[in-house]
């Protein structure tokens, strides 16, 4: 399940770290709960964290207070995210065909008595549960907090036609037939950013486009079949956005949180979540 808090404050960020404290700072900063995902990747830097801090100065103050005073890292480079093209939500195993893919019903609409504002505290509870377990009921979180189960109902329905609410089904890619997950961190022409949401469309390696404020103005996340696949996707890009110059490249070794969910050596989730927001009060 993903919320939607915006993009002020959020950040994808390069950790270098001590060789020996590597497993221990991203265990460490796992439990964090303003960093969604934590990668540890082959390249230019030892992780690659996803992170949203709410605002701007909060992403300051987690730079300078949190990250760089975790024991063991030496370094971080931040990459401030401007723009989503693409998001991992969107992305295809390609294994339903189109009709199949058609035939999957669509979201509940809100029904024509749904209030049309929601209150805040109520739409914290939905997001909060729903992180924790996709699969929670309205029943079940009326109940755990007190509330009647049709507004619930309602609160969701209103989120997700908003499109303030997008739920996500997510596959270990060691199990599926895109093993190879690669970081590529690009320099884009100024005169192509306007035409590179189409233009990465037609790439559908791409799982995640963020247009970047930093050192490279483009952050790609790319699944692929297999390690001979990299020069072809590579080539790939290079017609769909003339002019790309790909300045680095991390392949990911391993996945300790993804989406707030802790996983295993394997990359399986370990039943721990860890919210991207605290809960709400009672």
């Amino acid at each position: 399940m993903s919320g939607t808090r915006g993009l002020d404050g959020f950040a994808l960020i390069d950790v270098d770290c001590e060789p020996s404290r590597l497993t221990a700072v991203a265990d460490e900063l796992a439990r964090d709960h303003a960093i969604i995902t934590i990668e540890r990747t082959a390249g230019g830097r030892d992780l690659l964290l996803t992170v949203n801090a709410g605002s701007a100065d909060q992403l300051s103050r987690f730079i300078v207070d949190r990250l760089t005073q975790t024991t063991g890292v030496r370094a971080v480079r931040t990459h401030i995210v401007v723009d989503i093209f693409i998001e991992g939500g969107t992305w295809r195993l390609r294994e339903l065909s189109p009709a199949e893919a058609a035939a999957i019903p669509g979201p509940a609409k809100p029904r024509p008595r749904a209030p049309k504002t929601l209150p805040p505290h109520l739409v914290d509870v939905v997001r909060h549960e729903l992180s924790l377990d996709g699969r929670a009921t309205p029943t079940e979180i009326a109940r755990r907090w007190d509330v009647p189960a049709q507004r619930v109902s309602d609160t969701i329905a209103v989120l997700r036609q908003g499109g303030r609410l997008r739920m996500r089904t997510d596959i270990s890619r060691r199990v599926s037939d895109w093993p190879v997950y690669t970081w590529y961190f690009v320099q884009v022409p100024s005169s192509a950013v306007p035409r590179l949401r189409a233009a990465l469309t037609t790439v559908p390696e791409v799982r995640l486009a963020a247009l970047t404020a930093g050192r490279y103005n483009l952050v790609l996340a790319v699944w692929l079949r297999d390690l001979a696949s990299i020069h072809g996707f590579e080539a790939a890009l290079e017609r769909a956005v003339p002019g790309a110059h790909i300045d680095d490249r991390s392949v990911v070794m391993r996945i300790h949180k993804h989406l707030g969910h802790l996983l295993d050596d394997d990359g399986l989730a370990t039943g721990e979540v860890i919210p991207v927001s605290p809960p709400p009060e009672l």
